[in-house]
């Protein structure tokens, strides 16, 4: 592919939305291609991109104005994104980060995603550019929503507690500049949503499932904030039948996608990934066994996304 030169400009519109207006800054337009997007093609199966102002998704968030994209023989190429038309740009000023997240459906059915999270420079342009140079390790590809295994299932007189965990490919994070306060990067993913199914059919859409409520330490509302989970279901509900698990991914905020503080208003993703194996839950027959089954934990490198704020 030919290289050419990539410049950024940033526009000054007026937003109305409702009866509330501002004043948003905000385009990226590419002329060199990045990386482009492997793995992935506007055409797949549920093909959706979403974006937002990264901290700030309740008052900025795209969706009028979808970015303009490229299919090539390397994956997808983003090429132009303006938040003249958002769908809420209610703060004054520039979008000093924006988030764009790609998400599809891979050949098995289940969620693929990728991620691109660049902040301004400091004349408010975004250069994607500069930013190329200085993200290390490159990464361009698209990666499943991970898969969970199932670690424990813990009978007592009143629930089923199940045990989970996964591992998350964080080559999701296409080009993103996010980093810490001592530098170190930072991953766009705050948690994980965790879902749980009665058989005999798994999707890959949330809401043909029930979401399990973490109830480990780190969740935040039933979201579970780091690679693992606990999810505890009523013996009165949930009994003589088969369930598997599957997660969805949630980015910004705190990983919590329905709380009610600006802080806690997580994007949630569209797609679950693979599902778990199928569990078989006992008959409510009055026996009370401690533990129905545990397997061994595959060795896994476990990341804590505990957040408290960007």
């Amino acid at each position: 592919m030919k290289v050419q030169m990539i410049t950024l400009a940033m526009l000054l519109t007026t937003i109305t939305t409702g009866t509330a207006g501002a004043q948003c800054f905000g385009r990226l337009v590419e002329e060199k291609h990045p990386p482009a997007i492997r793995g992935m093609s506007t055409t797949d199966a549920g093909f959706t991109v979403r974006y937002w102002a990264w901290d700030d998704f309740n008052r900025r968030r795209g969706g009028q104005d979808r970015p303009e994209l490229q299919d090539s023989r390397r994956g997808i190429v983003l090429t132009e994104l303006d938040w003249l038309n958002a769908d809420v740009c209610l703060d004054q000023g520039p979008v000093n980060r924006t988030a764009v997240l790609f998400e599809s459906l891979g050949s098995d059915g289940t969620g693929l995603w990728a991620l691109v999270n660049l902040e301004a420079n400091k004349d408010i342009d975004i250069d994607i550019d500069l930013a190329q140079r200085l993200i290390y390790p490159p990464s361009s590809r698209t990666v499943p929503v991970p898969r969970p295994r199932i670690i424990s299932t813990r009978i007592t007189e009143e629930t089923f507690e199940i045990r989970l965990d996964w591992d998350l490919n964080l080559r999701g994070e296409t080009l993103s500049d996010l980093v810490n306060d001592d530098g170190r990067p930072m991953t766009s993913v705050r948690g994980f949503a965790v879902y749980v199914i009665n058989g005999p059919v798994a999707t890959a859409r949330p809401w043909d499932w029930t979401r399990g409520r973490d109830i480990e330490p780190d969740a935040v509302n039933g979201y579970s904030t780091d690679t693992s989970a606990v999810i505890r279901l009523p013996r009165s509900m949930w009994y003589d039948v088969s369930i598997c698990f599957a997660l969805a991914l949630t980015f910004d905020g705190n990983g919590d996608a329905d709380g009610e503080l600006p802080g806690s208003r997580s994007v949630h993703g569209e797609y679950l990934g693979a599902p778990s194996r199928w569990l078989e839950l006992p008959a409510d027959d009055g026996a009370m066994p401690i533990l129905v089954q545990s397997e061994r934990r595959r060795h896994s490198s476990v990341v804590n996304l505990g957040f408290e704020g960007q």
